[in-house]
């Protein structure tokens, strides 16, 4: 029986990827393939479990060995434990294809020449308003598949460039517009340096002044906006700059509690309601050391045990937030909230494409949770971590996570201080 944990980190070591066509498992339904079947007496153990997308391992059934069309003869299905992917297979038109006799029969069964992945229909309610135009639609949909994956070699230059306009009526053209800004203002604080934060505050303060905006919409933009001034009283902050950060979110506070006037009224009366409540405390509470009552942090974790898991997790992230700014928390919440995270990550992994930055942010603070609770510490698993946030590009959650450990100092000693801030450096060029 593999442990939960262990799984985890078998995922990790994969890089989050199918170890056979090495497709991104953003989705949940991830599985772990015999390498050795079952059915022939394969052990469910470590060393014959290979990290696998439900295409494959459907495909792969209870076969060890298949034909490789070119020559004919029968091969061993590719081992990702004893052979290099790098020896066997290659990327050509977006597919995966045998480069070896053991790769082509490998191919041939597990991935049938199938795209490794096409962009799905994401369904963004922001953009129900131009659903009846398929040229336009299908335009945003990709966009925001591409700002999902972090993609941004091109995604600039397209969001400023023209957007397929025939046949739109102009109420589909301001939709997409605003839609379209959006996801500028989205790029520009995942970027998180201070050129393209401070360039997403000067734009979305000028998408305000649009006076066609719906109330709902010019809410949105007020968050996004405070989003984008909570980024950069951070990037202050890490850098010294304690009163420009103090300055900025102080900024970021006022334009969440006009976006959202009832955010500190304590009335939880429903889910988003206590997002953003919790929002609000923390941006009240990060640069001041305000602390939040231990009888309150209670009463959040009551209002927010009753939810789904996976939709909490927003919450659960606030919730961290506060008790690490809580000068003495107590142990109590710090287990039930650690177990709690746990729990959602081991149930969902990375998401789907639409959750998985969701769920790195939330995993970013389960890594604080468990350097302070746990004393068995698998640091490759916290490598593989990094390397995967590094390679799509989430550069503010490293930041923030060594933000976070510094703030842990005295939960650490210091060589297992030094350890974690080696693997989770960031390049100059990124900070």
């Amino acid at each position: 029986m593999i442990e939960e944990f262990e799984k985890g980190h078998m995922l990790a070591q994969a890089g989050y990827k199918c170890e056979y066509c090495k497709k991104l498992l953003t989705d949940t339904h991830f599985e772990f393939d015999h390498i050795w079947p079952r059915s022939r007496g394969g052990l469910t153990v470590v060393d014959n479990l290979a990290v696998s997308c439900r295409r494959c391992n459907e495909n792969k059934r209870n076969h060890v060995e298949w034909i490789d069309p070119v020559t004919g003869s029968t091969y061993t299905i590719f081992n990702p434990h004893t052979m290099q992917w790098e020896d066997h297979f290659k990327q050509a038109r977006n597919e995966i294809i045998g480069a070896s006799p053991i790769g082509r029969a490998t191919a041939s069964i597990l991935f049938h020449n199938t795209p490794q992945y096409l962009p799905p229909d994401l369904r963004w309610d922001k953009i129900e308003g131009v659903y009846e135009n398929e040229p336009l639609y299908y335009f945003l949909n990709h966009m925001r598949y591409k700002r999902l994956r972090n993609d941004f070699g091109t995604l600039y230059k397209q969001l400023l460039g023209p957007m397929p306009c025939l046949d739109s009526t102009p109420e589909q053209m301001r939709v997409a517009r605003f839609a379209r800004d959006l996801l500028l203002l989205e790029l520009y604080y995942t970027r998180s340096n201070i050129i393209d934060v401070t360039y997403g505050i000067n734009y979305a303060q000028n998408v305000l002044i649009d006076k066609t905006l719906l109330p709902h919409e010019r809410s949105e933009l007020l968050n996004v906006l405070s989003i984008l001034y909570q980024q950069r009283g951070t990037i202050h902050f890490d850098k010294g700059n304690i009163d420009k950060a103090t300055q900025d979110q102080k900024v970021a506070f006022d334009l969440h509690r006009k976006a959202y006037p009832e955010t500190l009224d304590n009335s939880y009366h429903d889910p988003n309601g206590i997002g953003r409540s919790l929002r609000a405390h923390t941006l009240k509470a990060k640069y001041y050391q305000i602390d939040i009552a231990t009888a309150e942090l209670k009463r959040l974790f009551e209002y927010i045990g009753d939810l789904d898991q996976f939709y909490a997790s927003s919450h659960f992230c606030y919730l961290v937030d506060l008790i690490l700014l809580n000068v003495s928390p107590p142990n109590s919440l710090i287990e039930y909230l650690y177990e709690r995270i746990s729990n959602i990550l081991t149930k969902e992994g990375y998401g789907t494409i639409i959750d998985q930055a969701k769920l790195i942010i939330l995993r970013r603070r389960w890594w604080v949770l468990h350097f302070i609770t746990e004393t068995d510490h698998k640091y490759d698993t916290l490598l593989a971590d990094i390397k995967f946030w590094k390679q799509i590009t989430m550069f503010n959650e490293i930041r923030e996570l060594e933000g976070y450990i510094k703030r842990i100092h005295h939960h650490l000693n210091p060589t297992m201080m030094k350890d974690i801030l080696s693997i989770v450096n960031i390049p100059a060029s990124n900070r």
